[in-house]
């Protein structure tokens, strides 16, 4: 039997959706508790403000500019974070679920004026992501972030990742989602899910050849061929499966065509099948097994076979491929293993 599966990939069992958060509904508690009713119904809010001020302020008063506190301006917070304003949501509740932990002003006079803002290494996934956020390239992308003191790595886990933000020039959110759906309504971030369970299962941080952003078939075929030329042994392909119709005449062509879905292997160091099982992300790519180690799993140290043994980060830097070059440098690359291939 081969190992052609489902290009879908599997809900996430780890995924824990909170639509009321990413709606910027408020929850029992929270910014409603902290509605400061003699202040907010002084500012003449209008009809049913008084039966519920905190949630009149809600679903009409910020949208008016009305304060909540003394300590929280609504026209200020929205002037200030753009990707609030632009969201649509409710800023107090904003502020108070996430901005204060990013270390968003919420008040001119925020000196005087902030509320116990709590550390932002307090988010379960602070430190996981903490050294793989380039600040520079992330405030980059939405400069109001620096007038706020806001923490990159809070704000990414917070709000980031859903404006479809990158946390460095090596990750991208957008890439990461569309080929992870089910993260996209769920609490963990794209960042989170590929260090903590996506790299060891062969997931791809960003668009690291051209192949995997080609839509044209002949084009995309063409490339991993060119791709997998230098990998693929002809000859042990041939003496195993040259008997079939197009292997021995073409053994790559066979390969991207039936040969990989079977389970044929394309050089004796490559186990088409231990590759697709160890790493269930790759056949998500819509990409054969061995164009999916050519142009991301030997950099990551993803295993070829079964025996592959261990390798060092030296071992990987020897063989100067650039994309390990760079993924080596900003922390992506996972502990290298596998037996030495071809260059």
């Amino acid at each position: 039997m081969g190992v052609q599966r489902s290009t879908k990939h599997p809900r996430d069992p780890a995924r824990s959706p909170d639509r009321r958060a990413a709606a910027g509904r408020p929850r029992s508690g929270g910014a409603a508790g902290c509605v400061r009713c003699g202040l907010y119904l002084s500012q003449s809010p209008g009809p049913g403000a008084e039966a519920d001020p905190a949630r009149h302020y809600h679903e009409a008063g910020w949208r008016a500019g009305l304060d909540p506190t003394q300590r929280f301006s609504t026209r200020f917070y929205l002037a200030q974070n753009a990707d609030v304003a632009a969201a649509g949501i409710d800023p107090f509740h904003h502020y108070i679920t996430w901005g204060r932990h990013e270390g968003r002003r919420p008040h001119p006079d925020a000196r005087a004026w902030r509320y116990d803002k709590g550390p932002g290494q307090g988010h379960p996934h602070y430190t996981l992501i903490k050294d793989h956020i380039d600040p520079a390239f992330y405030i980059r992308q939405w400069p109001d972030l620096a007038h706020n003191d806001a923490d990159p790595a809070a704000h990414y886990l917070s709000f980031g990742w859903r404006q479809g933000l990158d946390p460095s020039a090596d990750f991208s959110t957008r890439f990461y989602l569309a080929h992870h759906p089910w993260l996209k309504d769920g609490a963990i971030s794209p960042l989170v899910h590929f260090l903590d369970r996506g790299r060891r299962a062969g997931s791809i941080p960003a668009p690291v050849h051209p192949v995997l952003e080609t839509q044209d078939p002949a084009t995309r075929r063409a490339l991993q061929r060119e791709v997998i030329a230098p990998l693929f042994d002809a000859a042990h392909y041939g003496a195993l499966y040259g008997h079939l119709p197009g292997a021995a005449e073409d053994p790559v062509g066979h390969y991207l065509q039936t040969g990989w879905a079977a389970g044929f292997d394309p050089a004796p160091w490559f186990s088409t099948r231990f590759y697709v099982d160890t790493h269930e992300a790759v056949i998500g790519y819509g990409l054969d097994p061995l164009t999916h180690y050519a142009i991301w799993g030997r950099a990551a140290g993803l295993r070829p076979d079964a025996s592959a043994p261990a390798r060092s980060l030296s071992d990987l830097r020897e063989k100067g491929s650039a994309v390990a070059d760079r993924m080596l440098s900003s922390g992506f690359g996972a502990t290298p293993a596998g037996r030495a291939q071809p260059t």
